[in-house]
């Protein structure tokens, strides 16, 4: 993946605007720029989530297991990518997979296999409860 600098990006698009030069820097203030340029960043974030791909994560995490259900996310975070739970038996790692409200019944059950999560607002609800000392990341 190429990697830009917000400097980069503004330098190219006034090159491909063709207001390049000192005229343009006063007509076109850099600050102006990289605004716009941000205000596009922005927008296609926007198009990419709502496309579907809202699989997109700041910052990794970690968040250790207490025995409940419910679990508060990190501010950073937009939306989960992949989230897996540590610390099982025999220290085994596994996947947590996304449930809908017509998979609740069943995973409220005790004997309801593996864990799978839902998010709530600002939230993690994963179900059945894992168990204290597991850490989701």
């Amino acid at each position: 993946m190429l990697s830009r600098s917000l400097q980069q990006l503004a330098t190219r698009a006034m090159r491909l605007a063709d207001v390049e030069g000192t005229t343009a820097r006063v007509r076109h203030p850099l600050a102006d720029v990289y605004e716009h340029v941000n205000e596009g960043i922005a927008a296609f974030h926007r198009e990419v989530v709502a496309a579907g791909g809202a699989d997109l994560l700041l910052a990794q995490t970690s968040i250790e297991m207490t025995g409940a259900s419910m679990y508060a996310l990190p501010a950073d975070m937009l939306a989960p990518l992949t989230l897996v739970l540590d610390g099982g038996p025999n220290d085994r790692s596994e996947f947590v997979m996304p449930f809908g409200e017509t998979e609740r019944p069943d995973l409220e059950r005790e004997s309801a296999g593996a864990t799978q999560y839902r998010i709530a607002g600002d939230n993690v609800e994963l179900l059945p409860a894992p168990s204290a000392g597991r850490v989701l990341r």
